[in-house]
């Protein structure tokens, strides 16, 4: 059911459909009920789907989901680094004179970027294990209740993950 009458708009969709051919256009409304829906629908589909999405923290990120695919990831950590003041962009105007130099700023933007490009190029299982670990806090248990690990299998997987993700940042520079 379109939310519009508008002949430019329906056409410009169809042409979209034909083009991109999806499973189905939903149109959105802005209400709580549909959010809420599409939210519950993403989120409930199986592992391994490369539509799935998880709630992060709704403590620390309320109402943010993540997507563990190839450079959705890395741009979502890039924002969450970014809204948590880690990232300081180059423009940044307002530095205080006791803080950081904008040089010791650029340089830990740079190692933020690197550190997501490399998390970017984990196996998507282990960059969801480091997301959920890191950003989210999840302890051991919650990890192997989601994933059907025993405890023991996720800390060996975190380690492994971690040591790669050394590994890569030295060979980096």
């Amino acid at each position: 059911m379109a939310l519009t009458n508008n002949k430019n708009v329906l056409q410009w969709v169809d042409e979209m459909v034909a083009l991109t051919k999806p499973a189905k256009v939903v149109w959105i409304d802005g209400s709580k009920e549909q959010l809420d829906a599409l939210t519950e629908e993403v989120t409930s589909l199986p592992e391994g789907n490369h539509d799935k999405m998880y709630k992060l923290n709704p403590d620390k990120l309320p109402g943010c989901l993540a997507v563990t695919v190839r450079n959705t990831t890395y741009n979502l950590l890039k924002k969450e680094a970014r809204d948590q003041k880690l990232f300081v962009p180059l423009h940044a105007q307002d530095l205080p004179d006791d803080g950081p130099t904008l040089e010791e700023q650029m340089l830990h933007s740079e190692a933020l970027d690197e550190l997501f490009t490399i998390c970017d190029q984990l196996r998507p299982i282990d960059r969801e294990l480091l997301l959920r670990y890191y950003l989210d806090d999840w302890k051991t248990p919650q990890l192997a209740d989601h994933f059907g690990y025993q405890p023991g299998s996720v800390r060996v997987r975190l380690s492994r993950a971690r040591r790669q993700v050394k590994q890569r940042m030295l060979e980096s520079g």
